[in-house]
């Protein structure tokens, strides 16, 4: 992403997510990430858990949550290299790699390349 006079173009997302529904959550995402590239932003920044929602009770998270490799990081991993945009959203991890289950309340960046 061109970057003028070492200057780079941040844009934020501060919007209301859609409580337990990832679906519509991530087509609103793709929606500000197409904004956010159109303006010239090389990086878009969503709010905490803003894929699942942020206050929907713990047993909720705890469906919802994903790998950090999950199907909502394969998504917008997409869209990134696509539009040539980082991107840097939360939600709840799920990580089974110790052999036993924990959640966590996670941020992820996604680079452009």
């Amino acid at each position: 992403h061109k970057m003028a006079d070492d200057k780079m173009l941040v844009a934020a997302y501060q919007g209301s997510s859609v409580s337990s529904n990832t679906g519509e959550n991530l087509k609103n995402m793709r929606k500000q990430i197409l904004i956010a590239h159109t303006a010239g932003a090389c990086l878009i920044i969503f709010p905490e858990l803003y894929v699942t929602g942020y206050n929907i009770g713990d047993e909720e998270l705890m469906r919802l949550a994903e790998e950090s490799d999950g199907p909502s990081f394969k998504q917008i991993s997409q869209w990134a290299k696509e539009l040539d945009i980082a991107v840097i959203y939360g939600y709840p991890e799920i990580d089974n790699s110790s052999g036993k289950t924990l959640y966590y309340n996670s941020a992820q960046f996604v680079s452009s390349d």
